[in-house]
């Protein structure tokens, strides 16, 4: 191989990885800040990870905007509060992602978001328990 065409495959191989890398970031949807995770106890479904979400985020007053299969989006507008929370979920895991502001600025609602961790982990918890 020549040094021109040597150099000519570098160019091109990293122009090509570039351009790969753009397009997933473009395609990669923003949830917003982590904003906290829980671990799904062994032995629950999907389907039941979803139902303990759906459970604690209507018992805390939230609204269902979305929900599929390993996701759920959530909102609750309140005082000076726009929250929209986006939690993802497998059978091993639950990720809480925030887009909130507070009074139009970006903010993480921390204690609304720890009692909904509580209430999910608190019912994931008594399923595993009643499963066992």
């Amino acid at each position: 191989m020549t040094r021109t065409y040597r150099l000519f495959y570098f160019l091109s191989l990293t122009w090509l990885l570039a351009i790969g890398a753009e397009l997933r970031a473009a395609d990669a949807p923003d949830y917003g800040t982590a904003a906290g995770s829980i671990v799904v106890p062994a032995g629950i479904t999907a389907k039941d990870v979803e139902k303990c979400i759906l459970e604690a985020a209507i018992g805390r007053g939230w609204t269902i905007q979305t929900h599929e299969t390993g996701k759920v989006v959530i909102a609750l507008d309140q005082d000076k509060w726009s929250s929209r929370l986006t939690l993802l979920y497998t059978t091993t895991d639950v990720n809480i992602f925030s887009k909130s502001t507070r009074s139009g600025k970006p903010r993480l609602p921390e204690t609304w978001i720890n009692f909904l961790k509580r209430d999910i982990t608190a019912k994931l918890a008594t399923l595993s328990l009643l499963r066992s």
